[in-house]
């Protein structure tokens, strides 16, 4: 009898010890594939970071106008060139 539960105890822990293999290949994969958003996600808020640093000085001259051409149009506008 006692052969027995010996047997059977060491058959079940051979069953756990596959199962927690299975699971630490699970985890592994898990991790792989949260690296793989993280990384994706990192690149996909530096191209939109990148995109509002590109159109930022569009939208702002668009909007407000660039105070350098606004200057040089003050300036023509005063003094036209024909009388300048």
């Amino acid at each position: 009898m006692r052969h027995w539960r010996a047997e059977a105890a060491v058959a079940q822990a051979r069953k756990t010890d596959e199962r927690i293999g299975k699971l630490s290949r699970a985890a592994q994969q898990i991790g792989d594939v949260v690296k793989l958003i993280t990384a994706i996600a990192e690149q996909t808020n530096l191209l939109a970071l990148n995109a509002t640093i590109v159109d930022r000085p569009r939208g702002r001259a668009a909007k407000h106008g660039d105070p350098g051409n606004r200057a040089q149009r003050s300036a023509i506008t005063r003094y036209p060139p024909s009388l300048a």
